[in-house]
């Protein structure tokens, strides 16, 4: 089998894409290293070849020297994407992005296999119409529903992501739900460091939910007997205009994968209180590096964390504050989390991943 697989429009720096960016990695490096027999053909620009993982079986084919412009990104996707892949006589076209090439369902060779993470530009069409307007959402929901509709199979990362696929777009077939893998860089001993501070990952986007984190965390500040400090990974102080009350937070815009690492394995907790998410990586990364969460009662992590976390109300800076003392001073609570964090470290892994993508690209390609 041939794959041409579509890093071109995905890269770390670029906003949104970068928990996209490292899907597309990890699970290339997995299915590369797992089906020796299969040929990757990879797209992407001389500024993220680099980046792609070293295999026998993995080819790169630059698109052009820097990252796309927006043009550049159009024509690639409308017109280029799919003309390139049939010169390398590709049998499956594959984005990790979500957006299918071409202007119709294919019928012959190579046949389009997307993965659509989450629907979350129906959620700021819906909820937030003003944050990016009227003309990018209009045009951003009806490119997803193209793809949905165009693309010969889809892979999703939750059935929280699948029952909205289905509801927007009315695609009741071809979707397949594909928990990604999670893993950690380093020793996922016991952390034996805890107490130090609250560690807490966030962003600029309304979703992400900044304004009612800080306000959490200040609730608990003000009721705890002698409170942690809060690092936020995402933001900084310019972000946020909250009165911190002389709070100890700290704020680290952009950290890399070896700064994340250290900001995990000190902590003492994990929060992260999202309104809405496609899985929800970061507390699944926590939990392995044996930090325990306080996360938002929505139903996507309540789907992939089980009972592996404290819920609390993401609207309630009150109970996120409360859900913060419990965890940390309930030692019992605390532990019972980490002891049953075996089953979820063995559910979410890259193998198990590029396996099941793997049994989707041959049943679209040979219908086995």
């Amino acid at each position: 089998m041939r794959v041409f697989y579509d890093l071109y429009e995905v890269a770390f720096d670029r906003g949104k894409s970068i928990g996209i960016y490292k899907y597309g990695l990890a699970l290339l490096d997995a299915l590369a290293l797992n089906n020796p027999g299969v040929n990757f053909t990879v797209a992407c620009s001389a500024e993220y070849g680099s980046d792609v993982p070293d295999h026998r079986n993995i080819r790169v084919r630059l698109v052009s020297g820097n990252y796309p412009s927006m043009a550049q990104r159009f024509y690639w996707r409308y017109y280029n994407a799919i003309k390139t892949a049939k010169k390398e006589n590709a049998d499956i076209y594959f984005s990790p992005k979500g957006f299918s090439p071409g202007f119709g369902k294919r019928k012959t060779r190579p046949l389009i296999v997307v993965t659509v993470h989450d629907m979350i530009p129906f959620y700021y069409r819906e909820k937030r119409p003003h944050y990016f307007g009227f003309f990018h959402n209009l045009v951003i929901t009806k490119m997803m529903l193209r793809s949905i509709h165009i693309a010969n199979s889809i892979i999703t990362v939750s059935n929280f992501s699948k029952e909205k696929i289905t509801a927007y777009s009315g695609n009741h077939k071809e979707i397949n739900v594909i928990y990604n893998g999670v893993t950690v860089a380093g020793n996922q001993t016991v952390n034996d460091k805890r107490g130090q501070y609250i560690f807490a990952i966030t962003s600029n986007f309304p979703h992400k939910n900044k304004v009612n984190l800080i306000k959490g965390y200040l609730a608990y500040a003000r009721t705890a007997s002698d409170p942690l400090p809060l690092k936020v990974c995402g933001i900084d102080s310019t972000d946020i205009d909250v009165p911190m009350d002389n709070a100890d937070i700290s704020f680290i815009k952009y950290a890399k994968a070896d700064e994340l690492k250290d900001l995990f394995i000190h902590a003492s907790a994990f929060l992260f209180v999202s309104e809405i998410e496609g899985l929800g990586f970061p507390p699944l990364e926590a939990l392995l590096y044996n930090i325990t969460s306080v996360v938002s009662d929505i139903p996507v992590l309540r789907e992939v964390l089980s009972e592996s976390a404290v819920f609390v109300d993401p609207y309630d800076t009150g109970k996120i504050g409360a859900g913060l003392k419990t965890l940390l001073e309930d030692t019992a609570l605390y532990n019972t989390i980490l002891d049953n964090k075996k089953p979820l470290a063995d559910k979410y892994t890259w193998e198990k991943c590029s396996e099941r993508t793997m049994e989707v690209f041959k049943m679209v390609a040979w219908g086995v």
